[in-house]
């Protein structure tokens, strides 16, 4: 036998040990790992048989010696014997680290207007030593003026006509929620000075000349005893009082009329269905926030959480909707945006969605709804938001109205005078927890603007949410209360993005349960499925499904709570072999299988044909009549996932791209799906002609800013595919 042939038969030999491994490795539960593995080798060495082969034998050497392929995920769920397997990659790499700006100091907000009222006993005051010490030549008024929800639309607010002066105190109304208090100087308020010259900022002169007639003492010896003298006045150039200071609050009046009916609310819950526990709900919310971003840019808040809190932290956390409105619907809901449009017309208000804290106020919870950049709240971008005031309590109103008012914006509009926003924002919050202490209570609090354009400026905050949280546990809000920290999806926009890291945390947002230690302690199965599931693939429907599971848990009685269509509470165990079809995640969502990723060729035949597909899906999303129709510049990148939702008898193929067209040099995301042609040869080599059902998704994702190129666009949904006709003119 010649030496040729004995290496032959030795390579047979393996590969007979290795198919019977491959077997041990399926009855172990390695199966989707190990299938994947062959897939993916197959693929990338289909005309390199010996390539192959030592393909194999490296990978089953590292599956078999890498401590990290075995590793546990929190208290038991073995990575491997899991169907769904999320990428392994390290959020603290150097380089991620210098692109996610962590060395930004604290927030600061100094500098600023300072605040010359404080509230104390339901009096408005007038800080008189703040004064002296910043104004001490001034004479000081403060004005009071009520803002309020104009008509029944989110986006109207008004000013009182009813303006309040003041230079001491005046005691608040009690239905007083939100205002603005403007103190200014009267020495520099007059009209008119006393000077002969003209106001030099005019452009006309214009003077006042006022006479008067002096009569002089009778034993003076003065003609007529009398003499008249004028006065010539022009304009200052301070027409208006200048303004000292200027803050914004917002209160909770106490809305005793809803007491008898929260009361009647409340006993019907306890008798008709018998809870075994009332907690409060506490949500607080951040926009476009991976789970990665946060352990790195929150990393003192996570570590209080995680650590001192003993929080559940969800590892495998997936997204099922591209922006904060889809994704908010499976958490408030519990419907997808696909099930919504088909009974709801989105040019309505969304009133007519049965949302969470319904059920709360159904319930006799009092309810609190707070968020920042009312533009683009979740409610509001691209819809009419609410034209029903949807909680108790809602700032939506206070929100425009900070909005509008330029004057008080500092630090890139993260400050609201001398105070961070998100400090303003929690103020808020902290006063409607401080007011009912012995209310059931559910809150939302949502923070948008320190995240969604910049997401690096979250690392700023981390301090100012620590400390909240530490105030929260210190003046006991947490003993009766789900504690609930979450985002809507992962990062959308930044350098972040490009990476194979931002691939992942595009994906990825996040959710930490907080559970008071008592409760834990009462309830060890809720405990140990908690715990079991941070290690389990879950979304955002369940937790909804979880949330309803608490108002009514462990009910001895009628619940009149459906059981969720997409989401599992998980106060029950999450199956191990659950899937993206399983959880309701779109394929282009799915993070299962992107352990087994395959670089395609980007000047390939098929990289090409699949970019003018994405192409054609672009420009059938815009208005040829104001904007420009797109080319391809530059294919940036495609890769093969393996489909790990496992279709019976249906080979599928999907594909990421990342492509850039111009003009505008937009960069776009999407995923292709498409079906594999049957050939009967599993060395077939992949083109476009094997493949058939081809479908751009529809959550094709823009990676750069686009301000400023579609504002020809009204359709907020064609702003980011648009560049306009009128700029190329320019």
């Amino acid at each position: 036998m010649s030496l040729q042939s004995k290496i032959t038969s030795l390579n047979r030999c393996f590969v007979v040990l290795l198919c019977a491994s491959f077997l041990v490795l399926l009855a172990l539960g390695y199966i989707n790992r190990s299938t994947d593995m062959f897939q993916v080798l197959l693929l990338q060495n289909a005309s390199k048989p010996n390539d192959f082969f030592q393909s194999v034998v490296s990978r089953f050497s590292s599956m078999l010696f890498n401590e990290e392929a075995t590793s546990k995920l929190d208290n038991g769920s073995q990575e491997n014997g899991l169907s769904c397997s999320f990428p392994h990659l390290d959020p603290f790499h150097p380089n991620v680290v210098r692109l996610a700006r962590l060395d930004r100091p604290t927030l600061s907000c100094t500098g600023a207007l300072p605040d010359l009222t404080y509230i104390q006993n339901n009096q408005l005051i007038v800080n008189k030593t703040r004064i002296k010490e910043n104004f001490p030549s001034s004479v000081v008024t403060c004005k009071y003026q009520d803002v309020i929800r104009k008509s029944n639309r989110d986006v109207l607010f008004a000013y009182s006509n009813i303006v309040k002066e003041f230079n001491n105190y005046i005691k608040l109304p009690s239905e007083a929620e939100y205002f603005v208090v403007t103190c200014e100087d009267r020495v520099r308020a007059s009209t008119y000075s006393s000077t002969s010259k003209s106001y030099s900022g005019s452009t006309s002169t214009s003077h006042v000349t006022v006479s008067s007639t002096l009569t002089l003492p009778l034993n003076r010896s003065y003609l007529n005893n009398s003499f008249t003298f004028r006065t010539t006045y022009a304009p200052s150039t301070s027409p208006k009082p200048q303004i000292l200071s200027k803050t914004y609050y917002a209160l909770i009046p106490k809305l005793d009329n809803l007491l008898e009916t929260e009361y009647l609310r409340s006993q019907k819950r306890l008798i008709e269905s018998s809870p075994k526990e009332t907690l409060n709900v506490i949500m607080i919310g951040f926009d476009g926030v991976s789970r990665y971003h946060f352990m790195r840019a929150m990393n003192k808040t996570y570590n209080l959480l995680v650590k001192d809190f003993q929080s559940f932290d969800m590892t495998k956390h997936s997204q099922v909707g591209k922006n904060t409105f889809p994704n908010f619907l499976g958490l408030f809901t519990g419907q997808s945006e696909e099930e919504t449009r088909k009974w709801w017309d989105s040019r309505k208000s969304t009133d007519e969605f049965d949302l969470l804290w319904k059920d709360f106020e159904k319930a006799g919870y009092r309810t609190f709804f707070s968020e920042d950049f009312p533009k683009i709240g979740a409610f509001n971008f691209r819809l009419n938001g609410f034209y029903k005031v949807p909680t108790t309590y809602y700032n939506k109103a206070l929100s425009f109205a900070l909005d509008s008012d330029n004057g008080i914006w500092k630090a890139g509009r993260h400050c609201i005078g001398n105070r961070p926003e998100i400090l303003f924002q929690y103020d808020y919050l902290q006063r409607f927890l401080d007011a009912f202490p012995k209310k059931p209570l559910f809150s939302l609090q949502y923070s948008t603007r320190i995240s969604h354009d910049d997401v690096t400026m979250l690392s700023s905050v981390d301090e100012h949410v620590f400390n909240f949280y530490t105030e929260l546990n210190r003046t006991g809000h947490l003993n009766n209360t789900l504690l609930l920290t979450f985002s809507d999806h992962g990062i959308r926009f930044g350098n972040l993005r490009y990476t194979h890291l931002g691939d992942v945390e595009n994906r990825t947002p996040f959710v930490l349960y907080t559970f008071p230690a008592w409760f834990l302690k009462k309830y060890p199965d809720v405990a140990r499925n908690l715990r079991t599931n941070t290690g389990r693939l879950t979304t955002h429907f369940d937790t909804h499904a979880t949330i309803q599971d608490l108002l009514y848990f462990k009910a001895g009685g009628y619940s009149p709570i459906h059981k969720s269509k997409h989401g599992i509470s998980l106060f029950q165990e999450i199956p191990r072999n659950r899937t993206c079809n399983d959880a309701a995640i779109p394929q282009e969502f799915c993070l299962c299988g992107y352990q087994n990723l395959l670089n395609v060729d980007a000047n390939s035949e098929l990289s090409m044909f699949l970019s003018e597909m994405v192409l054609a899906f672009l420009n059938s999303k815009i208005d040829y009549t104001i904007c420009q129709n797109l080319t391809i510049h530059k294919i940036l990148e495609v890769l093969r996932l393996h489909d790990v939702n496992g279709d019976s008898g249906v080979a599928k193929s999907i594909f990421k791209l990342k492509v850039e067209t111009v003009p505008g040099h937009g960069v776009f995301e999407a995923v292709v799906e498409s079906v594999e042609k049957s050939t009967g040869n599993p060395w077939h080599k992949l083109s476009k002609d094997n493949l058939k059902d081809i479908k751009v998704k529809e959550g094709v994702d823009r990676l750069n800013m686009y301000r400023g190129q579609s504002e020809c666009a009204d359709d907020a949904r064609m702003k980011l595919f648009c560049y306009c006709k009128n700029l190329l003119k320019s």
